[in-house]
């Protein structure tokens, strides 16, 4: 779990392959972890 609180802080890049990885044991799209959420400024 370090290495994906790292990828929240922006600490570090996840590959492709990882953001695959964390989707599918998400059961989501990959493209859904790209999206952006935040509120418009």
């Amino acid at each position: 779990m370090r290495y994906i609180g790292a990828i929240e802080r922006g600490d570090v890049s996840a590959s492709v392959t990882v953001l695959g990885q964390i989707a599918e044991a998400l059961g989501i799209e990959p493209g859904e972890l790209l999206k952006n959420t935040s509120a418009p400024k």
